[in-house]
């Protein structure tokens, strides 16, 4: 696991695990069982943790599940585990799998993104007042994002129409993209804000679950979240 990488990314890496211990036991999916049987080993450390590093792992982890969940947009894969069961590289994982659903580009589906990247942080600052060098991964990922949206996909007001380059960025033009850049990022955090308070009950129930198990799956997901507003 590489632990510069972002949740999603790393989500990929556990799945590929999963996937061959799912293939080994003869069945057609990646479940609840094969996932855990890649945190087995990991049950001891979880075991002890401090409450306080439980608690905002799991808020962490939580706010990613739950933007992931209720945003309309984010179509484009579905949420099958949270862990805050401890491995070398990190203490949580939130676990997506693709969906068959070819998202739509745009702006709203970029904001989503952004904002689904920043929740882990957004949920720590909101609910355990503080913030955690876990989410350096899940910055670098939502900032690369935003400057795609203003120096790849023009699609902001100042770099309409136009691609810019490395090669094409004055002191000034870096200076406007990141101003633009923080923008974004600004209306990323205010999106994961309101999405965690208009569910608020729904994400102290996921936090009480892995505070208890360490690890919930798709099933109990699906519980905990059937009132969800999605937004």
């Amino acid at each position: 696991f590489d632990n510069e990488t972002s949740n999603p990314d790393r989500t990929k890496d556990l799945i590929d695990l999963s996937m061959v211990v799912a293939k080994q036991k003869g069945k057609t999916s990646v479940d609840k069982e094969s996932v855990l049987s890649n945190f087995a080993y990991h049950f001891k450390r979880f075991a002890m943790m401090s409450e306080h590093t439980k608690r905002s792992t799991a808020y962490h982890e939580a706010g990613h599940c739950l933007v992931a969940m209720c945003s309309k947009e984010l179509s484009d894969h579905d949420v099958i585990a949270v862990s805050i069961m401890p491995t070398d590289s990190y203490l949580g994982v939130t676990v997506y799998e693709d969906s068959e659903i070819t998202p739509e580009p745009t702006m709203e589906y970029f904001i989503d993104n952004i904002a689904m990247r920043l929740a882990g942080r957004v949920a720590e600052k909101m609910f355990t007042s503080t913030i955690t060098s876990g989410a350096m991964s899940d910055l670098w990922t939502a900032t690369k994002i935003a400057q795609d949206i203003v120096t790849k996909y023009g699609m902001v007001k100042f770099s309409k129409n136009r691609n810019y380059t490395k090669e094409t960025q004055s002191e000034k033009v870096k200076n406007q993209i990141n101003k633009e850049i923080d923008k974004l990022i600004d209306l990323a955090t205010k999106r994961a804000e309101e999405i965690l308070c208009a569910n608020r009950k729904s994400l102290e129930e996921l936090v009480d679950a892995l505070m208890r198990k360490g690890i919930v799956g798709s099933e109990d997901l699906n519980k905990i979240f059937k009132d969800i507003v999605k937004m």
